[in-house]
């Protein structure tokens, strides 16, 4: 009569499948799969994978301290007009950026390679001593320069000189008339020249003269766009 009860059900807090097989645990309304011994959790290996409404989450017994912590993966709660669907690349490739198509497609993408439809800030720090001209970045054919910024992170003495551009058009982007280094510490100089390179990528770069200074150091910022 007892098996008739255990396949109807059980008021025991386990089940166990088979002699010494893995065992169900029912634990404050949680469903458990455990090992034989009841000492430790069992793999659950299935064809489907369902969670729970809209999270799916690791290590979801996680302490909460040092390094052993949840992650969720979740669906946003507004915003989506359509199933969304992510289709990950075959393998993975080192130092390479994982990049979309739109459609749910991702691919790896190298840090230096084009993508379109995003604003860019590039930063580049330098000081009294810096080798001139000073390297800065390097955009496509179809991008467009918004700003250039330098900012004072230390006042510079002496005389010293910076413009922003490419070989040839040293001030293309920002002339030594549109910055001044000896300016207060923490001032920001800006151009806004709405400039794209003409038919091919271009090799930003900021011509400085030391001028006599002995100390000082700041940073450029360039900001640009790549359209679609």
């Amino acid at each position: 009569m007892a098996v008739f009860i255990d396949i109807k059900g059980t008021s025991q807090g386990s089940f166990q499948l088979s002699k010494g097989g893995a065992r169900i645990n029912n634990t404050a309304g949680v469903i458990e799969a455990r090992n034989a011994a009841d000492n430790a959790y069992a793999d659950i290996v299935g064809q489907i994978l369902k969670a729970n409404s809209n999270e799916l989450q690791l290590n979801a017994n996680a302490t909460l301290s040092g390094a052993n912590w949840k992650m969720s993966v979740l669906r946003p709660a507004t915003g989506m007009t359509a199933n969304v669907n992510y289709t990950l690349p075959a393998a993975p490739i080192n130092g390479s950026l994982l990049a979309t198509d739109g459609s749910g497609n991702l691919s790896w993408t190298a840090p230096g390679a084009v993508i379109t439809g995003f604003t860019v800030m590039d930063s580049q720090s330098f000081v009294f001593n810096s080798a001139s001209p000073i390297a800065l970045v390097t955009i496509p054919a179809n991008a467009v320069v918004h700003s250039v910024e330098v900012i004072i992170d230390t006042l510079f003495d002496g005389a010293p000189t910076l413009q922003v551009g490419i070989a040839g058009t040293t001030n293309k982007y920002m002339d030594t008339t549109e910055v001044n280094l000896n300016s207060g510490l923490g001032d920001i100089w800006k151009t806004n020249p709405s400039k794209a390179p003409l038919g091919t990528s271009e090799a930003i770069i900021a011509t400085y003269t030391q001028g006599g200074s002995t100390v000082g150091a700041g940073r450029i910022l360039v900001n640009y766009s790549i359209p679609n």
